[in-house]
């Protein structure tokens, strides 16, 4: 079977959506330059894994890590893919000391300074060691040395995956990085093919099965000073995906005196915690000076059980219960620790317990009054206010904080449900007087600035360092950060782009252009052809249209026209008798391309097996009539585009591209392949290529229309054309 190897990118075209862009890639400096992609899943623990990557290594035979994933709960458990300085790519799965690997000597197939493709495949059920792991580079399988058994699983357990550092002394990647992408099972040679596509990233996500993580590094990434914020690309288009991590001990944000409400003031507030596992009163927010204020917390026995929300009004928080002047509210044990949880407190100015409300997931709860007694007294202060301390002093909170959000009116449970939005964070509703967006903006010198998205009241951190700022936000993970790289980093250096495959048609004026490129071979005294073309016919001609063929007499000639009012095609064949036909149930339409295919075999029996017309990949033929001969005539008449010789009337008004002769009879399966959903490809991608092929313009200077075929014997020449006629217009 003659299969054509469908490039990835060309499905890309079929759809009508723009071609791939790929601009940016990172240069890692080989110093101490690396990302850090947080706890893959898809790589604890499983049989079937797979990695791709695009690399640009600067200098070849050194150490240098590619990928690096360390489980925590042992040094002695990782996986390693990386150059070593004998030459040698390797592979490596360590687990409880077995460390066994997979290597090949990677300088015959790389070149330094020059963009490769990396592909490993993991198949832990493998039979053998070269079943359970297999290595692409740039498309190409390559032949492994093992030493030891490969494990049949990866190791168990929480893991860090690094691109660019690992392994004893760093061993830094000194080169660039680009589309590095890991699937939850194993690659095909065929889904490696298309990943690779012929030299040049395409989009991952129209795979059968996308990768569960794909950081495109420059393309989508975004600079937060000092880090590059570069997310799961599935993750691109979320409000949030990175959040700020709080340590219990002493981490917090002081939000300065910019935000200020009364007791008769409807507000309320908006945030996303994710809190570890902990006993006591950890605080959330406090603007709270000598007993008033507002503030509330997380108070749990124990940390294993889930935390009850208290939210507070205060204006005298001393001497007995009874005579302090305050609302004290709870809602019961809502907030479960190690997840992802949104709350809405709302209120609604009128000094009372009762215009409290609670929202968790957009769902209103359950809030007890312990004490209404604010008796219309002032909860004002001239404090700052904090996240995740009182008073950035003590009851500090552990755990992530995301959105943090403060609005000068009553939100609605409606606006509660917008703002969990399934559980992804979203655009919040108006009336905003301060948003926090933590991570996504966070930057930092000395301490973390978190700007404020509505206002001038940014936040400033306390204690906390790079590595608060966590690639985890709800429903989000496994978003990448960079670490000790600059904004300089994300370069325009990237792995090279494919140009469209064709860009030009010929167009015929239907008055007296043709093309004629001579007697082909091929279609003489044959029992064998096919042709290919495409075609898109102007709108004035509802006679008889020649669309090309060859024409001695009336009972030597070989042609395809289009049929008068159904614009039917229609195959005329004659070998020394009369003329015989098929034809078509299927009109070209008008200003469409169309892909013509046809077949001609006549070592078989009756004219509709003998001769096939295919239009847009389906097998059409309706009709016929005569005899289909066995043989094409050894008549060796000029073959004509837009008309036939010795026929001066009815040219071709319209556009052709792509004329390919074949020597055998086409399959369907090649003709599927060569419409290949509406989009020219390479046919010398095809096991046996046309032996005559005009590209109609690709690379044609006027009048010559160049013979690209196996045979390359019968170039086209345009006759009573000009070069205008070579046009930017083609099928898709």
């Amino acid at each position: 079977m003659n299969n054509i190897i469908i490039p990835f990118r060309a499905n890309l075209l079929e759809s009508g959506s723009a071609p791939f862009a790929n601009t940016s890639s990172l240069q890692f400096d080989g110093t101490d330059d690396y990302v850090d992609c947080g706890s893959i899943t898809s790589l604890s623990n499983v049989t079937n894994f797979s990695y791709s990557g695009w690399y640009n290594q600067t200098t070849l035979d050194v150490r240098n890590t590619m990928l690096y994933g360390n489980y925590l709960a042992s040094s002695s458990q990782y996986l390693f893919f990386y150059t070593w300085n004998d030459g040698r790519m390797i592979f490596q799965i360590g687990d409880g000391g077995v460390n066994p690997y997979a290597s090949f000597d990677y300088s015959l197939y790389v070149t330094a300074g020059q963009w490769f493709h990396f592909t490993y495949v993991y198949n832990g059920n493998g039979v053998t060691e070269a079943d359970k792991v297999q290595i692409y580079i740039n498309g190409a399988p390559i032949t492994l040395t093992f030493n030891g058994t490969m494990h049949s699983s990866t190791p168990a357990g929480a893991n860090i995956t690094q691109i660019g550092v690992g392994g004893i002394g760093g061993n830094y990647w000194l080169g660039g990085v680009d589309e590095v992408s890991i699937f939850d099972y194993s690659l095909t040679q065929q889904n490696v093919t298309d990943i690779y596509n012929l030299g040049a990233p395409t989009d991952l996500s129209l795979l059968a099965t996308p990768p569960t993580n794909w950081y495109r590094n420059g393309d989508n990434g975004a600079w937060k000073s000092p880090q590059w914020l570069i997310p799961n690309n599935e993750n691109k288009d979320k409000v949030s995906n990175y959040s700020l991590d709080f340590d219990g001990v002493d981490d917090y944000l002081n939000l300065g005196n910019g935000v200020s409400f009364e007791y008769t003031d409807s507000f309320s507030y908006s945030f996303w915690v994710n809190p570890n596992a902990v006993s006591g009163v950890k605080n959330l927010y406090t603007k709270y000076d000598a007993g008033r204020g507002i503030y509330t917390y997380l108070n749990s026995a124990s940390g294993a059980g889930a935390n009850t929300l208290y939210f507070f009004l205060l204006n005298t928080n001393s001497g007995s219960t009874a005579t302090r002047k305050r609302i004290t509210t709870n809602t019961g044990a809502i907030i479960s620790p190690n997840v992802w949880t949104n709350i809405v407190i709302t209120y609604d100015g009128s000094g009372l317990g009762t215009g409290i409300n609670v929202y968790k997931n957009g769902v209103s709860q359950t809030v007890t009054v312990t004490q209404d007694n604010l008796q219309n007294s002032t909860i004002v202060n001239t404090q700052d206010s904090y996240l995740n301390a009182f008073a950035g002093t003590s009851s500090f909170y552990g755990g992530g904080t995301d959105e943090f959000a403060m609005f000068g009116t009553e939100l609605s449970i409606a606006d509660a449900l917008s703002i969990y939005n399934g559980g992804t964070p979203t655009t919040l509703p108006s009336g905003a007087v301060a948003h926090y967006k933590m991570g996504e903006e966070a930057t930092l010198l000395t301490n973390w600035t978190v700007p404020d998205a509505v206002g001038s009241n940014n936040g400033t951190s306390a204690n906390m360092t790079i590595e608060d700022r966590i690639g985890e936000a709800p429903n989000s993970t496994n978003n990448a950060l960079s670490l000790n790289m600059d904004f300089a980093d994300v370069v325009s250096d990237v792995p090279p782009t494919i140009q469209p495959f064709n860009t030009k048609s010929i167009y015929f004026d239907g008055t007296d252009q043709y093309l004629n490129m001579g007697a082909p071979s091929s279609l003489s005294n044959t029992s064998n052809f096919s042709i290919s073309c495409w075609v898109k016919k102007g709108t004035s001609s509802t006679v008889y249209t020649r669309v090309f063929g060859k024409y001695a007499s009336a009972s030597d000639n070989l042609l395809l026209g289009t049929v008068a009012t159904t614009n039917y095609f229609t195959f005329a064949i004659t070998n020394g008798g009369a003329t015989s036909t098929v034809t078509s149930n299927v009109g070209i339409g008008f200003n469409v391309w169309k892909h013509v295919t046809l077949v001609f075999d006549g070592t078989l029996t009756g004219n509709q097996n003998r001769g096939k017309i295919y239009v847009d990949g389906v097998n059409v033929t309706a009709t016929d009539s005569g005899t289909i001969p066995s043989s094409s005539s050894v008549d060796t008449s000029d073959f004509l585009l837009a008309k036939t010789n010795g026929l001066g009337v009815n040219y071709f008004l319209g556009n052709m591209d792509e004329f390919a002769i074949f020597n055998y009879s086409l399959s369907q399966q090649n003709v599927t392949d060569i419409y290949n959903s509406g989009t020219p490809n390479d046919l010398n991608l095809l096991s046996t290529p046309p032996i005559n092929w005009l590209r109609m313009g690709d690379n044609d200077t006027y009048p010559t229309i160049t013979d690209v075929g196996s045979a390359a014997s019968n170039s086209g020449t345009m006759t009573n054309m000009g070069a205008e006629d070579i046009e930017n217009n083609v099928p898709n």
